[in-house]
């Protein structure tokens, strides 16, 4: 089931990964700037160049409604599984949980959030398993 996980072609925007460890996207994206995994370019935030290529994210279109028919199309970072996997790692080696694995009485406070949360503990069971079938 985990590696089915890890090769879901869903991907999410920076806002839901950062609604599992309690913040808003704004401030989940400076937390990636501050720890040198993307930074912004125009209005849109890019992964570092070691990590680019790796299939962490992907790049969308989003289409902005406005006024009396005008449309706007601007591109947007969204994450992948593996992304999602590659963020709980580097977070947690620096102790940066989601709200679910922290030892505390936070916890997921909607039932999306709640799915996100567990799919993460999930995918970092899945993750080390691997590493551990790596070693045998």
């Amino acid at each position: 089931m985990y590696a089915l996980q890890l090769h879901n072609k869903v991907d999410l925007p920076v806002s839901a990964i950062a609604r599992a460890y309690g913040m808003s996207a704004v401030k989940f994206n400076r937390l990636l700037a501050d720890k040198g995994i993307q930074h912004k370019q125009g209005d849109q935030w890019i992964l570092s160049k070691e990590f680019q290529g790796m299939g962490y994210t992907l790049n969308k279109p989003l289409e902005i409604q406005r006024g009396e028919g005008w449309q706007q199309v601007r591109m947007t970072t969204r994450w992948t599984q593996g992304g999602r996997l590659f963020l709980y790692e580097r977070l947690k080696a620096d102790g940066i949980l989601p709200i679910s694995g922290r030892n505390s009485s936070a916890s997921c406070s909607d039932t999306d959030t709640d799915t996100l949360c567990a799919g993460i503990d999930q995918l970092a069971r899945f993750a080390r398993l691997q590493k551990w079938r790596q070693k045998k």
